[in-house]
């Protein structure tokens, strides 16, 4: 690696931590379910809505709600350069952890 990849490559780390720990105040308002926090930590831009719903059992279209509020709130990238919505940050990053997440009374979560 030269030495302008390794300064972009800083730089890059540098915006990110500063991206994440901007988000960590508000990341528990949109994660605020631990079903949620299990979607949000399987968005790898592979695993589809379909998959999503399989492992939550949660309606397709809350998935997909939360998915739009995922990326409206700069928590997930959309489906463009992969098939799925991506995570942007891990849950550890946003100070997050599905164990710590209650579990919506009146839901199907599991």
């Amino acid at each position: 690696m030269n030495e302008t990849e390794e300064l972009l490559t800083d730089i890059k780390s540098y915006l990110r931590a500063l991206a994440a720990a901007s988000l960590r105040e508000s990341a528990p308002t949109v994660i605020d379910s631990r079903a949620k926090g299990i979607v949000y930590s399987k968005l790898d831009g592979n695993t589809s809505q379909e998959t999503l719903h399989s492992i939550v059992n949660v309606p397709r279209k809350t998935i997909s709600n939360w998915l739009i509020e995922f990326v409206k709130r700069g928590l997930a990238s959309p489906p463009n350069s992969s098939p799925n919505h991506k995570a942007l940050f891990t849950l550890e990053e946003l100070n997050l952890s599905v164990a710590g997440l209650t579990k919506k009374t009146g839901s199907k979560e599991t």
